[in-house]
């Protein structure tokens, strides 16, 4: 059965916090620590909200050509239509989970926090390699001033990220990981590399940073 938001954070033990709207900032109490958190179709953690196909928005994939003219799909130049249909072979139609992330403390002054993190992951611009680059396919959605976003503090977050992406994938649908791409990596939509292992999603898209 595919997960939702309160199934992945009960995977870790993460005290689930949120949501809130993309682009407003996680309450400062609750997001001032290390943790994980999630981008979710659903406002509520224990609801399925999906959608059949990937809502990519042509006009991001246009903004995202122009900050990366250089980028290839399986070596060739990237097109707009090409892009989109690559990514539309990673959408997972029955999950309402589109990416897992992490924020570890950082060292000394360079403290780092979920809000602080969260932040980051905000304002990156699509295509950027700095700040916060993972899970930059979210930003190609149509739908994404709808996304929600969850978060926990937790003493281990490489742990509890890597916890959540593999209960994601064991409660993937059958018919669901035969459908994506890459059966082998069946991750969040947003999410190319699994964090233990460094495997990476067979998409074929290059120079995809600036």
């Amino acid at each position: 059965m595919p997960s939702t938001v309160r199934q992945l954070f009960e995977a870790v033990s993460g005290e689930l916090h949120g949501p809130v709207r993309w682009m407003t900032p996680p309450d400062l109490k609750t997001a001032n620590e290390p943790g994980i958190y999630v981008a979710s179709l659903s406002a509520d953690p224990d609801v399925m909200t999906t959608l059949a196909s990937a809502p990519i928005d042509p006009l991001r994939i246009g903004e995202w050509l122009t900050a990366c003219p250089n980028m290839t799909v399986d070596g060739n130049p990237a097109r707009a239509q090409s892009v989109m249909d690559r990514l539309s072979e990673f959408w997972v139609p029955d999950e309402t989970v589109l990416y897992i992330g992490k924020v570890e403390a950082g060292k000394g002054k360079r403290k780092r926090t979920i809000g602080k993190r969260v932040d980051e992951y905000f304002k990156t611009p699509l295509g950027a390699s700095s700040r916060h680059s993972g899970g930059a396919w979210l930003k190609t959605l149509s739908c994404l001033g709808e996304i929600s976003v969850f978060w926990a503090g937790h003493p281990h977050p490489p742990l509890a990220e890597s916890g959540m992406i593999e209960a994601f994938g064991e409660a993937m649908s059958q018919s669901s990981r035969k459908g994506i791409r890459d059966f082998a990596c069946p991750f969040p939509f947003a999410n190319i590399r699994h964090p233990d292992t460094g495997r990476l999603k067979d998409h074929g898209l290059g120079k995809t940073t600036y």
